[in-house]
């Protein structure tokens, strides 16, 4: 998935009962070929 062209699910969109799941998959997956684009966030 690259995320330079295309979003990420919404993190209110629901897999398996839980929120946030969807969109994290779709950010790891992302992660791992290197296409992370703008959704990488430092945290304190």
């Amino acid at each position: 998935m690259d995320l330079s062209r295309v979003f990420p699910r919404s993190p209110k969109q629901k897999m398996a009962g839980l929120v946030h799941l969807g969109r994290m998959i779709d950010k790891g997956r992302a992660y791992k070929e290197k296409k992370l684009a703008d959704y990488i966030y430092p945290c304190p």
